[in-house]
């Protein structure tokens, strides 16, 4: 047993259970911002847990390149979270998948409004972004590149499971009630419909993460052609909120991008 402890690189372990405290402080941010009451915030706490548990997981298994790796995922997920917060802010939404690989996040209007829309707590997303790395300079040096415990890894994987069942049972019977149905069909749809123009729905239900892939998705069938049922959802989004959109209101600007 005294040999096993002595052969736990306690720089590595600290560093990746730091890694992945900085991912949980951002992607609750996040939470924090689009919180509007629904879910329960503790089910927006779960779900920070279940999408940074997921992020982190897959590195522990890394031999080499564990800590670069995790620095660069960590910063790349903190810009991430700013870009959205700030999009929020504005456009009270999510950023659509399309806008990611498009010009209009660039558009010199936006970026006006992101600049407008930055708040003094936002700084925490460049403590959680740049502090991974910083440590990552620090013990890069002076730690062998193992794999983590085996311990953490099998932590991970047990937050990883209840985090989930946790977030997407809250989600099913969120939808279940919101529908009417509970027909598992009916309610999976709601859950993750094949097209939404509220893509703060497919946050709420599936996460950052479920959003993410939706995204991709959306960006890899971008110039595929509006179907039926995507047709009846525009025209649904705009017939309830007519009064927004018609002529002559104090709100005659589209809220997304």
């Amino acid at each position: 047993m005294k040999n096993y402890i002595s052969r736990i690189n306690n720089r590595q372990l600290s560093y990746v259970l730091a890694t992945y405290m900085c991912m949980t402080l951002s992607l609750f941010y996040l939470e924090v911002v689009t919180y509007e009451g629904t879910p329960s915030f503790l089910f927006r706490i779960i779900a920070a847990i279940a999408d940074a548990t997921l992020i982190v997981l897959p590195f522990t298994f890394l031999k080499r390149y564990c800590n670069v790796a995790l620095a660069i995922v960590s910063a790349v997920l903190s810009l991430l979270m700013l870009a959205n917060v700030l999009y929020y802010r504005c456009f009270g939404d999510l950023i659509p998948g399309s806008s990611y690989f498009g010009s209009s996040l660039t558009d010199s209007f936006v970026i006006k409004g992101a600049i407008a829309a930055l708040r003094f707590g936002d700084a925490l997303l460049l403590v959680t972004g740049l502090l991974p790395l910083g440590l990552w300079a620090f013990i890069r040096e002076k730690t062998s590149l193992r794999a983590p415990i085996k311990v953490l890894r099998y932590a991970l994987m047990l937050a990883l499971c209840l985090s989930w069942m946790c977030s997407l049972a809250g989600a099913y019977r969120r939808e279940s009630i919101y529908s009417g149905s509970s027909r598992f069909a009916d309610v999976m749809e709601q859950i993750y419909p094949e097209f939404s123009v509220d893509w703060k729905k497919y946050y709420n239900n599936t996460n950052f993460t479920g959003y993410v892939v939706r995204c991709v998705q959306r960006a890899m069938h971008s110039d595929k052609p509006l179907s039926e049922t995507e047709r009846g959802e525009i025209r649904s989004f705009l017939s309830e909120h007519a009064a927004a959109y018609s002529p002559g209101t104090a709100t005659n600007e589209p809220r997304n991008l």
